[in-house]
């Protein structure tokens, strides 16, 4: 599934999701969403995490985002390389809206 994430700076990225559950999500993408999330990364002060905004397309196989979507914040639960320019990063949702959680049960369902 397509993902656009960007930051409180309105900067984006591309991602794709790549797992989905009540609590977080694993998105993918390449150096540039690294930069997103962790902008001036200083591990001296990692616990100062920023929250994250995340569009996530709930169409499977999508390449572009599109509607039907879920608006995401979150936090950052941990980065690993999964290739040459490649990230996957996981985020834990920091607050859903009711309306979100409702469909994002849905989707997770299968309904």
């Amino acid at each position: 599934m397509a993902a656009e994430v960007s930051s409180d700076w309105q900067c984006t990225a591309p991602a794709r999701v790549v797992n989905l559950s009540h609590h977080g999500i694993a998105i993918e993408g390449p150096g540039a969403l690294i930069e997103l999330v962790f902008p001036n990364f200083n591990h001296q002060v990692a616990n100062q995490r920023q929250a994250i905004q995340i569009r996530a397309g709930l169409l499977e196989g999508a390449a572009d985002l599109s509607k039907p979507w879920l608006d995401l914040s979150c936090h950052s639960a941990y980065v690993k390389r999964t290739g040459h320019d490649r990230f996957m990063i996981g985020l834990s949702f920091i607050d859903l809206a009711s309306e979100t959680q409702e469909r994002l049960d849905r989707f997770l369902n299968g309904l």
